[in-house]
């Protein structure tokens, strides 16, 4: 009896002590798995904080090559003024537009007005970008068109008389020249040609007289033709383009000029998100052949996949 008595109290020793390690171990289980749920969670968190940062990064990064291009390209962009008879360019006034033109074969015959964005406040008739250092100035034909006493406000402020060097309707393009005792900043031109669909611009002007204005879109289709516009094939962007922002460029985001913003097509008479320009590499062909004395009207054959209707309608 005593012999039994005696193993007693140390069998209940044992289990209890295999009771301790075994609570001991579960324990460390449940702690583990809660520091690997914890490890997980962080991680989890981790990357979405990581994949936030990656995204803010690309954001950041386009922000700063449009800071870029602007910066390179606004000091060449230029204010055009003028007063002719005390009316705006073209013997009109910022409300004069071309007469309902519509997208050919469109199902609800919906027509669209579409108009070169003019300035409404004399003396102010557009914007231009110079592309020669020694004075020579891009701008829109039909901002200059029967104008009298021209002249050229630079981003500095410096303004100078400009005499019609060449002028193109069909492009509606038009070639200035300043004189001046220094050089001035010119933009460096890019090569349209190698634009595509989806590509960053930014639209450069004075819309509303509000110069030096910066705008971003994207090309939204190449090879646009106008009947009142002749049939030279148009970029199309988003970019904004408002009454004043005719002859200013549209450049890329390395800062080069690719076209010149020319018209817009409205039900409203202001922007609705369709504008267009003209490639500077038909304004390179232009300038080429003023230099060499030729009267050619470069590339300006065929039409592109859409068209407007429409003949100008400039009014008094």
């Amino acid at each position: 009896m005593s012999l039994d008595g005696e193993n007693l109290p140390r069998q209940d020793s044992s289990r209890l002590r295999w009771a301790s390690l075994l609570a001991v171990g579960v324990a460390g289980i449940v702690w583990a798995g809660i520091a690997v749920l914890s490890a997980t969670g962080t991680a989890s968190s981790g990357w979405k904080s990581i994949a936030r940062d990656e995204e803010a990064a690309k954001a950041e990064n386009l922000s700063q090559s449009f800071r870029t291009a602007a910066k390179q390209a606004l000091p060449a962009v230029v204010v055009i003024k003028t007063s002719s008879n005390g009316q705006m360019a073209g013997g009109g006034n910022s409300d004069a537009h071309f007469s309902a033109p519509s997208f050919e074969d469109s199902a609800d015959e919906e027509d669209f007005d579409w108009q070169h964005p003019q300035s409404k406040s004399e003396p102010v008739l557009g914007s231009g970008v110079v592309i020669d250092a020694l004075g020579i100035v891009l701008t829109n034909n039909h901002v200059v068109e029967d104008a009298d006493g021209l002249v050229v406000r630079l981003a500095d402020g410096r303004q100078f008389p400009a005499t019609i060097e060449r002028t193109d309707s069909g492009l509606d393009l038009a070639v200035l020249r300043v004189k001046s005792a220094t050089p001035l900043p010119a933009a460096r031109l890019g090569d349209s040609d190698r634009l595509e669909i989806g590509d960053w611009v930014l639209a450069i002007g004075s819309p509303f007289d509000l110069e030096q204005t910066v705008s971003a879109g994207i090309i939204s289709a190449k090879g646009r033709s106008l009947d009142s516009a002749g049939s030279a094939r148009l970029l199309q962007t988003d970019a904004a383009i408002n009454p004043g922002s005719s002859g200013g460029p549209l450049v890329n985001l390395a800062g080069e000029v690719v076209g010149i913003t020319t018209a817009i097509a409205s039900r409203t008479g202001g922007y609705q998100g369709i504008a267009f320009a003209t490639p500077i590499n038909l304004a390179k062909q232009l300038r080429s052949s003023q230099r060499d004395g030729k009267l050619s009207q470069p590339n300006r054959t065929g039409h592109g996949p859409e068209r407007f209707h429409g003949r100008p309608d400039r009014g008094n």
